[in-house]
């Protein structure tokens, strides 16, 4: 850390960023669409009677791979992962490489749409 002063300098800018505010806030936004779409669909994953649910399915084999119902949190986990490195390594890199921290913000962006389209193909294929 920085001497005081100069950290709340930092972070003052650092937030103030109008670029990296909406790019930052797009991607949390997003994630939040993954936790939601995951407990909008829940009903279809798990029911009393269904333990495994299908994970991977190919349209010339099939289900290839089927775990237990909770294994499908995984999804918005890894999405949270990705939000918060990608969080302390922009706030990191900031002040040194500013591209760097927008590309960052960027990934974590698309990282959580990506998600988005995954986790709502998994609830089609589990229905």
């Amino acid at each position: 850390m920085l001497h005081p002063l100069l950290d709340t300098w930092y972070t003052r800018a650092f937030f103030r960023d109008h670029l990296f505010f909406g790019i930052s806030s797009a991607a949390l936004f997003a994630h939040a669409a993954v936790w939601l779409l995951l407990f909008l669909g829940f009903d279809t994953i798990y029911t009393s009677d269904r333990e495994y649910i299908t994970l991977h399915y190919k349209i010339l084999f099939g289900t290839d791979f089927v775990a237990q119902w909770f294994v499908i949190f995984l999804v918005p986990l890894v999405g949270l992962f990705v939000l918060i490195v990608n969080f302390i390594l922009e706030r990191t890199l900031y002040h040194i490489e500013r591209r760097l921290a927008y590309a960052l913000a960027a990934a974590a962006l698309a990282v959580n749409s990506i998600l988005i389209f995954a986790l709502y193909l998994l609830l089609q294929v589990n229905l």
